[in-house]
């Protein structure tokens, strides 16, 4: 069995780990991924199976609208972000 990530221009063989390489994933760019599997039969037919997944690195930027720095405010105060 193998799989790649990026169209079969790199296959990757299946480790024992079951992980994915490493190197191959942190090389590829923010975006729309399809990762396919492959598998070969005794009589050597191929079947393949794909999965599309996003690969998002970028930690989301959250702002604090309200209440400000420092401010005081009673029981029943909204917060905005």
């Amino acid at each position: 069995m193998w799989y790649t990530l990026d169209g079969g221009s790199n296959n990757y063989t299946f480790t024992e780990n079951g992980m994915i390489n490493q190197t191959a994933w942190y090389g590829m760019d923010d975006s729309a991924i399809t990762l396919t599997f492959y598998a070969r039969d005794i009589p050597g037919y191929i079947g393949s199976a794909g999965v599309d997944i996003i690969k998002d690195t970028l930690a989301p930027v959250i702002t604090i609208n309200s209440p400000a720095e420092g401010e005081r405010f009673g029981k029943n105060h909204h917060y905005s972000i």
